[in-house]
């Protein structure tokens, strides 16, 4: 009898409860509430023109798709703000200023921005950070609605200002480097637009580099990572389109609209 209820009890245990039920672990539930209550500080703001969302979504998907990334977890939008930044939010958020859009001269350095930020996401580098520059606990009363509207300011401000550990930085870059080179996307776009924001003294709004130190290091060991990638020279939008999306993005960064 009781090998019986060891047996049985075994079983059962070796059962994924929580895919079949549907259950959403602790974290995924944290996770959703935390991202959607830092993306609705931005939702007023998300470019709905199908000339923006379309190529984006269109280079999202090519490198979910060549990295085995489901595409549904990671929700892509373009931020109307003259802002050079981008960044990653808890549950699969990532925000692209139109201001960096325009600032970039060809599909693939947009790609490697992407890919940077969805790398964050996948080795749960936005959790980190928050936790370490905010404090779990802190974390936990805005996920309980038991916290000021100055907390959530605060990560929102970690978010969109603060670099990531040099750690994390390295590691997002290797798994973006990674990314492109799957996806057939050249590399070296990507470390160019590194360095010309990190050189071009006339930018006065470049959050994305100066919450990334070691760009020129960073750039360098981008090139030489992706130097493996023979064949990483395929274009994934039409010419027309990326001349539209880029057009687009520098018209309404310039008004600020």
């Amino acid at each position: 009898m009781i090998v019986t209820f060891l047996l049985g009890w075994w079983l059962l245990s070796q059962v994924d409860w929580v895919s079949i039920l549907r259950i959403k672990p602790a974290k995924e539930i944290a996770d959703e509430k935390l991202g959607k209550l830092i993306f609705s500080t931005f939702e007023k703001e998300v470019v709905k023109a199908k000339s923006v969302t379309l190529p984006l979504d269109t280079l999202k998907r090519r490198i979910c798709q060549a990295n085995g990334i489901d595409e549904k977890t990671i929700k892509l939008y373009a931020i109307h703000s003259n802002e050079i930044n981008a960044f990653a939010l808890p549950y699969g958020y990532v925000m692209v200023n139109l201001g960096l859009i325009a600032k970039c001269e060809d599909e693939a350095a947009l790609a490697g921005v992407l890919a940077h930020e969805i790398a964050h996401i996948q080795k749960n580098h936005i959790s980190k950070k928050l936790v370490k520059e905010i404090g779990a606990a802190a974390i936990g009363k805005i996920i309980l609605n038991d916290a000021a509207g100055e907390l959530l300011s605060e990560v929102v401000h970690v978010v969109t200002s603060r670099a990531y550990d040099r750690g994390l930085e390295s590691e997002a870059d290797q798994l973006a480097t990674s990314y492109l080179c799957k996806a057939g996307i050249e590399t070296k776009p990507f470390a160019e637009l590194m360095k010309k924001l990190e050189k071009d003294a006339s930018l006065d709004a470049f959050k994305w580099v100066s919450t990334h130190p070691d760009n020129e290091e960073r750039a360098a060991q981008i090139t030489r990572d992706g130097a493996a990638c023979t064949n990483a020279n395929s274009k994934i939008l039409a010419e027309p389109t990326w001349q539209e999306l880029k057009t687009k993005s520098e018209i309404s960064s310039e008004k600020n609209l």
